[in-house]
């Protein structure tokens, strides 16, 4: 395609902007950053004074603001992707210069990489339209600026401050695409709900998703709603009801999964459903249905907080949460939900580690799951694993409950309370959960400082009874 660009510019023509949109996307995501360069610093102006003399006068200036918005917006997704803030608010003015308001991908992509920013904000250009009155029941929300107009930057006084900056630009960012009809997708409102839950902001959260949400994606036009970037998905509810938990809000948290699985999810799960309909065209029913679970797996946090100190407390999880999470994942059964990856790691973990629910034999059921998953290469991202550290983060469980289960089993040995036998088939099996992990760990390349290195590392005194069993065994330690 770029040669085909590159005729039709020195014809003398303007390329029909989905094309120009799809050329510019390609050249970003093969990292031609000179040709992007090219046609949108290089040739914009000449491209856009052909259109001027193409287009009918009547039509000119929608036109011709239309095609500024769309390239300058490819603009600001892709210096902001590669964390070129500058160049993404440089972007963002010239679509405000023109009249317009960036497409809500661009203004996603923006606020994503400045909530990753930990130093001042850039003072980004207000939209040329005043706020005057709520829009589907979102009140005027402003961009913050600086100590005085001619001010480029914000000097964010703490980590907290800085958060909060970013929520207020998303509420501002989110005003003004209603403003001017640029309808929000799925994409945009993550971003946000994503920025609100880092401000903790529960009653904005608790506003934008019930009241705001639901009516702007109603006046949606019947021809984009068909797609599933412009409708609500079972990722959506699960960042919404995980946000209320870190704020604190668990009622909220509480009532949000009981609206998803009594009426929500009911509506995905339909055969006619704009969800099911777009997704079925990639992915399996039962991955589908797999996704709809996700939900149901964010409404416990069972490890405890480490002490002040920075100690693990004894015990790690909080059983309260466990047995919370235990009830749910029986209600994900009752509604005939398969089971994500997500899921079947959580309670990998609670029937490895949870001196109260430890069962083995359980555990093995669900790795075989996640061996199923994790070999199932149609399913989507957040069903399977994505990298051998999850499942080496699995294995480690394996590894952690069989050595709390044999040395459990020794001492009812030493008691006669079970046979050798027993013992022995529980010292088999880590081996082979052992040899696993090994495996698994042995596919990563991560640091001894890494934290995905240390979440997945087993202790020295763990390994060495896993070795010492092999041996035992006379199998092979690696």
């Amino acid at each position: 395609m770029k040669s085909w660009y590159v005729d039709m510019y020195e014809c003398g023509l303007v390329p029909h902007l989905p094309l120009l949109l799809k050329i510019l996307s390609q050249a970003q995501k093969q990292h031609d950053h000179e040709f992007w360069d090219t046609i949108v610093y290089g040739h914009l102006p000449e491209l856009l004074e052909r259109l001027k003399v193409t287009t009918p006068e009547e039509k000119r200036e929608s036109v011709l603001k239309s095609y500024q918005q769309e390239v300058w917006s490819s603009g600001i997704r892709a210096h902001a992707l590669l964390n070129e803030i500058e160049e993404a608010v440089e972007c963002f003015g010239r679509v405000i210069a023109a009249g317009g308001y960036p497409i809500a991908e661009a203004c996603a992509a923006l606020l994503d990489a400045l909530a990753s920013q930990n130093t001042s904000l850039p003072v980004l250009a207000a939209d040329q339209i005043p706020a005057s009155s709520a829009i589907c029941g979102m009140k005027p929300a402003y961009l913050p600026q600086g100590d005085s107009p001619l001010d480029k930057y914000i000097i964010a006084k703490s980590p907290k401050h800085h958060r909060m900056l970013v929520a207020e630009m998303g509420l501002a960012m989110l005003y003004s695409l209603l403003q001017h009809n640029n309808w929000p997708g799925v994409y945009f409102y993550s971003v946000l709900i994503a920025a609100l839950v880092r401000a903790r902001m529960v009653d904005e959260l608790r506003h934008i998703f019930e009241v705001v949400m639901p009516v702007a994606m109603r006046k949606v036009p019947a021809h984009l709603r068909v797609f599933r970037g412009f409708m609500p998905s079972p990722f959506t509810w699960l960042m919404a009801i995980r946000g209320a938990i870190k704020c604190g809000d668990t009622m909220l948290a509480d009532k949000w999964f009981s609206e998803y699985r009594m009426s929500a999810m009911p509506l995905f799960r339909e055969e006619s459903s704009a969800y099911i309909r777009f997704e079925s065209k990639r992915f399996s029913k039962h991955s589908l249905l797999a996704q709809l679970a996700l939900p149901y797996y964010s409404m416990s946090h069972i490890p405890r907080p480490r002490t002040s100190d920075g100690v693990v407390p004894t015990p790690w999880y909080d059983l309260q949460q466990v047995e919370q999470q235990l009830e749910i994942d029986r209600l994900r059964a009752l509604d005939k939900l398969p089971m994500p990856f997500t899921g079947a790691a959580k309670l990998l973990a609670i029937f490895t580690r949870v001196d109260e629910h430890r069962n083995v034999d359980r555990a093995e059921e669900l790795a075989d799951e996640i061996s199923a998953l994790f070999v199932d290469t149609h399913a989507p991202r957040y069903v399977r694993p994505v990298s051998h550290v999850e499942l080496a983060g699995c294995w480690k469980s394996m590894v952690f409950g069989y050595i709390s289960a044999i040395k459990l089993q020794q001492q009812e040995l030493v008691a006669g309370l079970v046979e050798p036998s027993s013992v022995k088939r529980l010292q088999v099996r880590l081996a082979f959960w052992y040899r696993e992990w090994a495996a698994a760990c042995n596919k990563v390349s991560l640091s001894k400082n890494d934290q995905l290195g240390k979440a997945i590392r087993l202790s020295k005194a763990h390994r060495e009874f896993a070795e010492d069993v092999c041996r035992r065994l006379n199998l092979p330690v690696n």
